[in-house]
């Protein structure tokens, strides 16, 4: 089973790209969908491309300054196809939880999105993970 919390970790302590943690990561998602080799923390299209794929009706954004790159990620709960089974895996929605302002990564210096957005992709999946052990007793 993935730990995606040891991911997130490696995400968060990346200097840079690391074809390392593509792999794991990569490996990871293949355990949930059936998707393609991704260089994850190289290319913020990688790193969108398995959000949608594994977090389907989820919402993001990236963006980067002179200071940092900052990425965000939460699920929609007004999506018109994902929406309602959003709802039911994570409602009801209480205000201020992560499942209501999502998973927000602030990452400094600025220079590499794609690290940023990883990161916040393996800590939502590890919280994912997390609700979804507690609704199954475990």
């Amino acid at each position: 089973m993935t730990d995606w919390n040891e991911l997130a970790e490696r995400c968060a302590n990346a200097t840079g790209p690391d074809s390392g943690l593509d792999v794991d990561i990569t490996r990871a998602a293949w355990e949930l969908v059936d998707c393609q080799f991704g260089n994850v923390t190289h290319s913020k299209d990688d790193i969108s491309y398995y959000i949608e794929r594994v977090l389907p009706g989820w919402a993001y954004k990236m963006g980067t300054c002179s200071v940092s790159d900052d990425a965000w990620l939460c699920p929609d709960l007004n999506d018109p196809v994902h929406g309602p089974r959003l709802m039911q895996q994570f409602g009801p929605v209480e205000k201020g939880s992560i499942w209501d302002e999502g998973f927000d990564i602030d990452r400094r210096p600025s220079g590499n999105m794609a690290l940023a957005m990883c990161e916040a992709f393996c800590r939502a999946m590890a919280a994912v993970a997390a609700k979804d052990a507690a609704r199954e007793g475990k």
